[in-house]
Parts: structure tokens; sequence; C-alpha cells
């Protein structure tokens, strides 16, 4: 979703393959990028994280997949016994250090400037 949204955002069409087997076919992709078609790309990722953002806004799709898969991975971990805690502990490890990261370099910047970074 995010080379999908800076391919759009420069403008590039031509000679960009998106890697198969994900959720979303690479037809989907291939059909955004070639009409430029950002309502299409809005419109597919609020099917995926069940957010309201724009495709243009890439630091906040970002966030919001963070957002998304932290939601799908406390799901299944309800839903999986044995891996499904494991895998939702590491996960929010990785959000943990993500945000320390942010912070710690953040540390200089205004309150709300850090805040608007943090994954939660």
């Amino acid at each position: 979703m995010l080379a999908l949204a800076k391919l759009l955002r420069i403008g590039r069409t031509a000679d960009h393959s998106f890697i198969s087997g994900g959720t979303v076919g690479t037809e989907r992709f291939d059909d955004i990028l070639a009409g430029r078609n950002t309502q299409a790309a809005d419109k597919l990722l609020s099917e995926l994280t069940r957010e309201i953002i724009s495709a243009v806004d890439l630091k906040g799709i970002e966030v919001c997949l963070y957002r998304s898969i932290s939601r799908w991975l406390k799901r299944e971990s309800r839903t999986a016994p044995g891996t499904g805690p494991a895998l939702d502990y590491l996960w929010k490890c990785s959000i943990e250090a993500i945000n320390l990261s942010v912070l710690f370099y953040g540390q200089d910047l205004g309150k709300d400037i850090v805040a608007a970074e943090l994954v939660r």
C-alpha cells in the first residue's frame, strides 16, 4: 500500500511490478496505478484498515497500517492459542521499540509533532 501511494504521489505508472501473494491482488494495484486513481486507492486503504485516510498521506498510511495490524493480531491472539498470543506480544514489543525511537529522536521537537508520530 505504501509503494502504491508513493508511486501515485510521484506520478510514476510504468515499469513497476507489485509482489503477489498478499491479501490484495496485484491486478488491483496495477489498475489503480495505471489510472492514477487516488479515490480507488483511498477505498482500498479503507477496506484494508477500516479507517478513513487519504492515500496521499504517506505517514498517515504507515501509522494506519500499524494500527490495523495491531487490531488484527489482537483478534487472532484470542482465536489461535499458543502462537497467537506470542505473535501479539512480539508485535507489541516492535511497536514499543518504534515509539521509543520516535521519542528519542524527537526529544527536541514539540510535543504535538512527536505525538502525531507515535503508533497507538
